[in-house]
C-alpha cells in the first residue's frame, strides 16, 4: 500500500515472471553507496538457491540519466549513428565517474575495423558530444563548427583500449587500462563533464597506418572536405576571373570585375589582399583564328573564349613594388583570404614601414587598410608577359651564417627561398592544411626534412632576423642526405638538386 514500485533481484523478477507472466522488467543502475572501485561478489549457487535481499551497502538509481551513444564509422565518420549494434543506450548519473561511463562504451560497442589496433592489441578512442542536445534556454547555442553540430567531450588526448580477443585480460591490464581512461576523463563525473539527461554521445576510435601511428578519421575527412571545397572555390574563381558565368558563358560587360578584391602575390613572394586595377582581353598575336571562334585548350580541354580575360593587372605601388600583370591561371591569384587571413604575411602595411610613413601633414597617424587600392592612371597601361621583379624584397632579407663549409648550402637555401611559388606554399603551410606530407614514402625523409625547410624559410620571412644559424636544418639535413654530414666542400648545385628531391617525395602523395 502506498508504494509505487518494488525492487527485486533479478532471480526474484524471473521467479515472479514465470508464475504470473507480465510486462517487460525495467532494469535500474546498482550503485554502491561507499565507493565506484569495488565490486560485489555473488556465486551461482547463492543467487539461485533462495531470493537475496539487496544489501545495505549497495543502492538502485531509480531514475538515471539515459545517454546515447553511437560508433563513427570510419569509412564513413559523418554518418548519423543507426540503431541497433552500432547505437546503444546507456544508464549513468550525476555523480558517477567519466571513466566508467567510457568503460561501459568500449565494452558494448563493436570494434570491426581490422586496423582499429596496433600490434598490442589495443586501440585508441575519444568521444564527442552533440552540443544541439544542450538547453535552449541557455541561447541559440552553439554555431555548427567544422565537425558539425559535435564538439569533443574531452578537448585532448585519447584513451586506450583493448580490442577482440584482448578484452580477457588480468587484473594489472584492467588496472592499466582504467588509469589511461580516468587520465583522459581527467578525474571527471558524468555531470562537470558537461553531459545530462538525454544527452548524445559519439565514440570515434583511431585507425592505424603503416608506421603504427594513428589517425583520427573524423579530421582525415574534414581535411578532405577542406580540399574538395578549395577545389570548387578555385574553379568558380578562375572562371570569374575570366568573365565568365556559371553556365561557362562569356559575361556581357567582363569590366565588372574590376574592383574585385582578391589574394595577390607580388614579386617577393608576399600575399596581399588587392583590388583588381585592370584586365586585358587581348588575344596573342601568334593567335590567327576567328574572333567569333571558340578554342579549346589542350591542356585542361577547357574552351577557351576569344574574348575572355587573359590577365588581370595588381597595383603593389603602396607596398613599394609596381603595377603588374598577371596571368588568371597564375598561382598568384587566389581567393579573397585564402593565404593573407592566417598567414604570417598578413599584416598591416604600416608594420613594413616601420613607422616612417605613417604621418599625416596636419600629425595625425595614418593607419592603412589591408586591401590595396587601384589607382587611376591617365594613359593606359598594357599586358607585358616579362615584367620585373621587385627590387624590395623587405622580409626576405636574412643572411645565414656558414657553419663550417657550408657556403654552398646557404648559396641553395638562398636561391629556393627566392622561388616564389615553393616560398609561397611553405610560408602558407599548405602542405599541412592539404595533408601533402607523405611520412611512408621510402624515397623521402619521412617529411622531416620538408618540415625544417618550411620552419627555417618562415623565420628567414619573419622580418626579426637579419641573420640565421641553420643548425636544425644543417642536422637534419646531414641526417637524411649523409653525403653532406661532413664539414668538406660540395657543390652547391648538386645539393639543390638532390634538396628539391627530397622535399618532393616528402610531398608526394602517390607511393
Amino acid at each position: 500500500e502506498n508504494e509505487d514500485y518494488v525492487l527485486v533481484p533479478p532471480c526474484v523478477w524471473d521467479i515472479l515472471y514465470e508464475l504470473y507472466g507480465g510486462g517487460p522488467p525495467l532494469p535500474r543502475m546498482v550503485l554502491r553507496r561507499v565507493s565506484y572501485n569495488t565490486s560485489i561478489e555473488v556465486s551461482t549457487q547463492e543467487r539461485f538457491r533462495k531470493p537475496n535481499k539487496i544489501p545495505k551497502s549497495l543502492g538502485v538509481a531509480t531514475h538515471p540519466w539515459v545517454i546515447e551513444c553511437h560508433v563513427c564509422v570510419p569509412h564513413q565518420p559523418y554518418r548519423r549513428g543507426d540503431v541497433g549494434p552500432m547505437s546503444i543506450r546507456l544508464m549513468a548519473t550525476s555523480d558517477q565517474p567519466l571513466w566508467r561511463l567510457f568503460a561501459e562504451i568500449v565494452l558494448r560497442l563493436p570494434i570491426v575495423h581490422p586496423r582499429g589496433k596496433d600490434s598490442e592489441g589495443k586501440g585508441r578512442g575519444r568521444l564527442w558530444k552533440n552540443f544541439n542536445d544542450e538547453d535552449s534556454s541557455e541561447g541559440d547555442g552553439a554555431a555548427p563548427s567544422r565537425f558539425g553540430p559535435w564538439e569533443l567531450l574531452i578537448q585532448t588526448g585519447a584513451a586506450e583500449f583493448p580490442v577482440g580477443e584482448n578484452m580477457d585480460m588480468d587484473q594489472v591490464s584492467y588496472h592499466a587500462f582504467v588509469k589511461s581512461w580516468d587520465e583522459y576523463a581527467d578525474h571527471a563525473t558524468v555531470e562537470t563533464v558537461g553531459l545530462q539527461d538525454g544527452s548524445r554521445l559519439m565514440f570515434e576510435y583511431a585507425l592505424v597506418g603503416k608506421d603504427e601511428k594513428f589517425t583520427w578519421p573524423r579530421e582525415a575527412a574534414e581535411k578532405a572536405g577542406i580540399r574538395s571545397r578549395d577545389n570548387a572555390e578555385d574553379l568558380e574563381f578562375r572562371r570569374t576571373l575570366r568573365g565568365l558565368d556559371a553556365d561557362g558563358n562569356l559575361i556581357m560587360d567582363v569590366k565588372k570585375i574590376i574592383g574585385t578584391v582578391i589574394d595577390a602575390m607580388d614579386s617577393a613572394g608576399r600575399w596581399y589582399q588587392a583590388e583588381i586595377a585592370g584586365i586585358d582581353c587581348q588575344k596573342d598575336k601568334s593567335d590567327s583564328s576567328d574572333d567569333s571562334v571558340n578554342t579549346r585548350d589542350t591542356d585542361t580541354d577547357e574552351i577557351r573564349h576569344p574574348k575572355e580575360v587573359r590577365a588581370v593587372k595588381i597595383d603593389f605601388r603602396d607596398v613599394g613594388g609596381h603595377e603588374q600583370w598577371i596571368l588568371v591561371g597564375s598561382d598568384r591569384l587566389a581567393v579573397k583570404g585564402r593565404f593573407t587571413k592566417d598567414s604570417i604575411k598578413s599584416i598591416r602595411l604600416e608594420q613594413m614601414d616601420n613607422g616612417s610613413a605613417g604621418k599625416q601633414s596636419n600629425g595625425e597617424s595614418k593607419t592603412l587598410g589591408f586591401v590595396l587600392k587601384r589607382h587611376s592612371t591617365k594613359e593606359p597601361t598594357h599586358f607585358q608577359l616579362s615584367s620585373s621583379v621587385c627590387s624590395f624584397p623587405g622580409f626576405g632579407a636574412c643572411g645565414l651564417t656558414n657553419l663550417g663549409n657550408t657556403c654552398y648550402a646557404n648559396a641553395a637555401v638562398q636561391c629556393m627561398s627566392y622561388m616564389p611559388l615553393l616560398r609561397s606554399y611553405l610560408l602558407s603551410n599548405q602542405f599541412k592544411k592539404y595533408g601533402d606530407i607523405n611520412k611512408d614514402n621510402p624515397l623521402g625523409t619521412g617529411g622531416r626534412l620538408l618540415e625544417e625547410f618550411a620552419s627555417l624559410q618562415q623565420l628567414m620571412w619573419s622580418a626579426k632576423l637579419g641573420v640565421r644559424t641553420p643548425t636544425k636544418f644543417r642536422t637534419q639535413l646531414a641526417r637524411n642526405l649523409q653525403q653532406y654530414a661532413g664539414a668538406d666542400q660540395q657543390d652547391a648545385q648538386e645539393l639543390l638538386n638532390d634538396l628539391l628531391d627530397s622535399l618532393h617525395e616528402d610531398s608526394n602523395k602517390v607511393v
